[in-house]
């Protein structure tokens, strides 16, 4: 519509002119976001193996391509979206992808690795056994083409050859084994080849002496095994035997040697006499007292065949094993005579013939430790042996003996004469004094907590102590250590105790607060303490006045105990960006960081002071001052309520602490137990005036490059496109409807 105003005309655009103007501008658009060509990507469901190889590829190209053309790399080729190839020769090929649609094409091209099959290894030998020295060819036969061979032969020796020649030197079993490689592999065969040594000559000497006979093996070529027959009908498998003949005598002693290769046979005679006897007896008793009856064994050796024995009191006997019986004490030299063809020999022994042996007896006398022992043995005895049963003993007919310790203890008295000895055994019962009860102690006051170590004093040797240390806590150590946890003063007890009696003594101990120091800048402070602490135990301090409700300790070590004092502050060093929820300031009493193995701190914020500053109770975390910087600890969120939130961190140990925000810090809910604080992280200062905290996050997504032709370029998305032209079609038509 054209308007005519004085001398001057407007052109006042209508409905129609401005639809046209949004058509010609969206037609002008739509070739731009429709220009994509294809990005060609594909993959393979194996890139190597064996011949033959099936390889099913699968086209994988972005922007819709319409038509794709694959070549193999071995002369073969496809236009199918997902074709499958077979490989039927070894090699390497390069396979390539060309994705086509109408606005251009794009190629992705991927190599495939085809092997060969493995050998399998096969050989003959021309000889599998024989006799050293033993030279044996070796044949390859192994198929499927192997480019190497690796031979081993069993003895140390080795070989590459396809075909090798080797001589066995020495007598053995081996296994000879063949590795075929070509580059689809290996395969190893072995098998078994036994070198023989050549039979043994057989030969010996001999050694005579009377019926003994000692064999010496002279066989040349190393006999394994021996096999000797000594003309009387008895044997041996021994390399060098000895062998005692029972009759005088010739002999036709015969030795077989044998080994791998075979045996041989050789015999020789043997001639032996018989040795004079050497006498010899035994008596079953050699002393004892009237009457005594004595059985005598002949002993003697070189087989004699008569026997002249004398008793010494005047009778005789021709017995070989004859009995005696001797009716007068005194001491008899008796005398054995052995006879046979070869000689004669004597032997003498004495017989001791006594009186009647004493009859031990005794009584004692007992006053607390000492003991009066009477002896009362009847026979006369000529001599005493006292043991008193704690290790002393006494030669004294009538002995007094003081026992260092009360007890029963068995005593022995052995009495003794010429006719022998007896023993007899009585139990003594010994009660020594009453203890006197006394300890010391290394210190008697001090702040909490107070260990105390206590040392018994105790007289009269007690055998057992109890302690009460005046806190309900109890020992029966001689010597405990105590640790008092809470201010107050003690009466502590001992009773000793022996065999005698018991007897109580007691002191006191006083347990003060300790010393604290208060810094000036604190707001309040509170302190938690615990008794002493096993390796691997652990302790649970509560707290009131913070908000860290308990620290729990585990030790790594035995700790005489543990004082912790909690100061909230308003002026901490060095101070933190952002919301911070509290300061805490801590000092460690009577234990130090490297004796805890954990410490694990709960504490609480509000739900309404998480709420007010815009944050999430996922963004809580307690932090560790660490040389001068704050170290955010692993935190976790125990659990929630509407009106607190609490929470869980893990610390290296006892430092400063700081309840603030730290974005997404918290693990919500507790999926694990973390081992070491976390590093430093930064993170931005909230801005007072709103309620979310000013943070800056940076995204950074890996995006694939790709190169070649037009269609792997980056393009405009075509939805971007088509938002834009619209939205500049609607801003011109309220443009033109404002004026």
């Amino acid at each position: 519509m054209i308007i005519v105003t004085g001398s001057r005309r407007y052109i006042r655009p209508g409905k129609a002119t401005f639809g046209l103007i949004l058509i010609i501008v969206l037609v002008a658009l739509i070739p731009l976001a429709a220009a994509s060509a294809p990005g060609a990507a594909f993959s393979m469901n194996v890139t190597s193996g064996p011949v033959p190889l099936a390889v099913s590829f699968t086209d994988l190209s972005t922007n819709a391509p319409t038509s794709w053309s694959w070549t193999f790399g071995d002369g073969n080729a496809s236009s199918e979206k997902d074709p499958t190839h077979v490989y039927t020769k070894a090699g390497t090929y390069s396979a390539n992808l060309t994705a086509t649609n109408a606005d251009g094409s794009g190629s992705a091209s991927k190599t495939v690795t085809v092997n060969p099959p493995p050998p399998v290894a096969s050989f003959s030998m021309n000889v599998a056994s024989g006799p050293v020295p033993l030279a044996v060819s070796f044949t390859d036969h192994s198929t499927n083409s192997p480019t190497s061979w690796s031979w081993a032969f069993g003895d140390g020796n080795v070989s590459s050859q396809r075909n090798p020649t080797h001589v066995y030197t020495t007598a053995g079993t081996y296994s000879a084994t063949l590795t075929a490689t070509n580059a689809g592999g290996s395969d190893t065969m072995s098998k078994t080849v036994t070198v023989n040594p050549p039979p043994p000559v057989a030969s010996f000497s001999m050694n005579v002496a009377f019926l003994s006979v000692s064999f010496a093996d002279h066989s040349t070529n190393a006999p394994t095994s021996w096999s000797w027959t000594f003309g009387d009908g008895t044997t041996s498998i021994e390399q060098n035997p000895t062998h005692v003949y029972t009759t005088a005598g010739t002999y036709s002693a015969t030795l077989t040697a044998t080994n791998a290769g075979g045996s041989n046979t050789t015999t020789a005679d043997v001639i032996v006499t018989p040795p004079a006897p050497i006498a010899g007896f035994s008596m079953n008793v050699t002393s004892g007292t009237v009457p005594l009856a004595v059985s005598f064994t002949d002993l003697s050796t070189n087989a004699p065949t008569s026997w002249s024995w004398s008793f010494g009191d005047g009778n005789m006997s021709s017995e070989q094993n004859p009995d005696h019986a001797y009716a007068t004490a005194g001491t008899y030299t008796v005398s054995l005579t052995a006879t046979n063809t070869g000689g004669s020999n004597c032997t003498m022994k004495n017989v001791t013939v006594t009186p009647p042996t004493p009859v031990a007896g005794f009584s004692t006398n007992v006053t607390l430790l000492s003991v009066s022992f009477t002896d009362q043995s009847t026979n006369a005895p000529t001599s005493w042996s006292w043991s008193f049963g704690d290790g002393n003993v006494s030669s004294e007919q009538n002995p007094t003996h003081v026992y260092a310790t009360a007890g029963t203890y068995s005593a022995t008295l052995t009495a003794t004469n010429a006719g022998g000895s007896n023993t007899t055994t009585g139990n003594v019962t010994v009660m020594p004094s009453a203890p006197i009860a006394d300890f010391s102690m290394s210190v008697t006051s001090g702040p909490v907590p107070l260990a105390v170590s206590f040392a018994d004093l105790s007289t009269n040797a007690p055998t057992s102590w109890l302690w009460a240390f005046g806190d309900g806590a109890h020992s029966t150590e001689q010597n405990p250590v105590h640790v008092y946890a809470t201010a107050s003063t003690y009466t502590v007890s001992l009773t000793a105790t022996n065999g005698g009696g018991s007897n109580t003594t007691t002191a006191n101990v006083t347990v003060k607060l300790p010393p604290v120091s208060d810094s000036g800048d604190s707001d309040t402070y509170d302190i938690a303490a615990s008794g002493n602490l096993k390796e691997g135990a652990s302790v649970t301090l509560t707290f009131h006045d913070s908000a860290i409700s308990t620290i729990n300790f585990t030790a790594a070590e035995y700790i005489d105990g543990i004082m912790v004092k909690l100061e909230t502050t308003d002026d901490p060093s060095p101070t933190l960006r952002g919301p911070v929820y509290q300061y805490i300031n801590t000092t460690l009493y009577y234990a130090s960081n490297d004796q805890f193995d954990d410490v694990v701190v709960t504490f609480e914020v509000p739900i309404s002071w998480i709420s007010t500053r815009g944050i999430k109770v996922g963004d809580i975390a307690l932090r560790y001052l660490d040389g001068g910087s704050w170290m955010i600890l692993p935190t976790e969120l125990k659990k929630q309520t509407s009106s607190t939130a609490t929470y869980r961190a893990f610390a290296p140990g006892i430092s400063s602490f700081a309840i603030t925000y730290a974005k997404g810090a918290t693990v919500v809910p507790v999926v694990s137990v973390p081992t070491s604080a976390s590093a430093e992280i930064s993170e931005p200062t909230p801005t007072p005036a709103t309620p979310e905290p000013t943070v800056t996050e940076t995204e950074t997504t890996a995006t694939p490059t790709q190169t070649g032709s037009p269609a792997e370029k980056t393009s405009t998305s075509p939805l971007i496109l088509l938002l834009l032209a619209i939205g500049a079609g609607v801003a011109l038509i309220l443009f033109v409807r404002r004026k």
